[in-house]
């Protein structure tokens, strides 16, 4: 148990670290004219980029060398060159050909690693198969369903997963969880294994391919509540972000008059949120008495959940904009800088007990209100 749980926080650990980085990189950087956002296309870099590339879109694939970080939201991404940085990616399918000089974070369904990593391999997702010409110079940190290693791990692996199986060499230590195991003749493990697992009679471990000892754990019902607890943990982080995202390309007008209302009138907001939250469910519950009312009390319901689910996906948004005119006394407005900062801060904030818990209640409330003060807007007009 303690070896699953030791993997899973060291890989979510490294989740919120590399997130963490990532938005102090954002919020001090002074070259922010060196990086671009591009947002529903299908991209092919062809030509050499100079700085930071952000995607948001369907597909991603790079032919021509990126000088600084790759970070991609999408379906589909293919990496044929180099990545001078780091390489984050979320995408459905996830192929990589060439060269990544520093680390890649990849949250994936299905990950193809045919080239090398320099430094670490995180991998968030489905299924990983790091093929026989592969190299992670770094370390292999991995929770997925399928995990197979044909290729080299120069360092140490951290595995978590459904079925597991090493045909190539690990450098260092092999920790692992999963109760399908096959370490097959051929393969190499230079320092120790040892994992957790259920007594599964097909599993196979040949012996001679562990330079090291072997220790042997089995597994017991909290280690799957942990995990769950852990992976519901990083999903909610990311989902976040995509949400954030999305909402600032479909609403921008939308998202620009929440974020002035929340940041440039904070307590009427919160005034507005406040009576909001408690009233409307009264009112609803009155209409619904009625058969008139029915109709206008179900879309009243709607909205109002709506709102609610809406108003705690943008809380990170929100303390971004904040960030961004307390702390650097800049004008209100929509940055990505700054609201995958205070996404990554929010995550940050609402696993301390009881802090958490009233943080989130405090901004969904204000970003409520913030929605309510622009309804109430609109109305006046009409």
């Amino acid at each position: 148990m303690k070896n699953k749980i030791v993997t899973l926080s060291i890989l979510l650990a490294l989740l919120f670290v590399v997130a963490g980085l990532f938005s102090v990189s954002l919020l001090f950087s002074k070259k922010s004219h060196a990086s671009s956002l591009k947002l529903y296309q299908n991209v092919n870099v062809y030509k050499k980029s100079s700085g930071n590339l952000y995607v948001l879109g369907n597909s991603l694939s790079v032919n021509n060398k990126i000088l600084g970080d790759m970070v991609f939201f999408g379906s589909n991404s293919i990496i044929n060159n180099i990545i001078s940085q780091d390489f984050i990616d979320f995408s459905g399918t996830t192929i990589v050909n060439g060269t990544i000089v520093n680390n890649a974070y990849v949250v994936s369904g299905n990950v193809t690693l045919n080239g090398k990593v320099k430094e670490d391999l995180v991998f968030l997702g489905g299924n990983i198969d790091i093929s026989r010409n592969a190299t992670v110079y770094g370390n292999l940190y991995a929770l997925g369903g399928e995990v197979l290693v044909n290729g080299t791990i120069m360092h140490n692996a951290y595995v978590d997963a459904g079925h597991f199986t090493l045909n190539g060499n690990i450098g260092g230590n092999l920790k692992l969880s999963s109760n399908n195991v096959e370490i097959n003749k051929g393969s190499n493990i230079h320092g120790y294994l040892s994992y957790t697992g259920s007594d599964n009679k097909k599993s196979y471990v040949d012996k001679n391919s562990i330079k090291g000892h072997i220790y042997r754990y089995y597994t017991n019902q909290d280690q799957k509540e942990i995990a769950l607890t852990i992976a519901r943990t990083v999903l909610t982080f990311l989902a976040m972000i995509i949400f954030v995202l999305l909402f600032i390309r479909i609403f921008p007008r939308l998202s620009l008059s929440v974020v002035k209302n929340a940041t440039e009138k904070t307590w009427v907001s919160f005034g507005y949120g406040f009576v909001e939250i408690i009233v409307t469910p009264v009112i609803a519950a009155i209409l619904l008495l009625t058969i008139i009312g029915i109709p206008v009390s179900i879309l009243l319901i709607g909205i109002y959940m709506l709102l609610i689910f809406v108003s705690y996906m943008l809380n990170g948004l929100i303390l971004g904009a904040f960030i961004t005119k307390y702390l650097y006394r800049m004008d209100v407005g929509i940055r990505f800088r700054s609201a995958f900062a205070g996404i990554f801060i929010s995550s940050l904030i609402s696993i301390i007990p009881v802090i958490g818990g009233l943080y989130n209640i405090f901004m969904g409330i204000v970003i409520f209100g913030a929605f309510s003060l622009i309804m109430k807007n609109y109305i006046l007009k009409v």
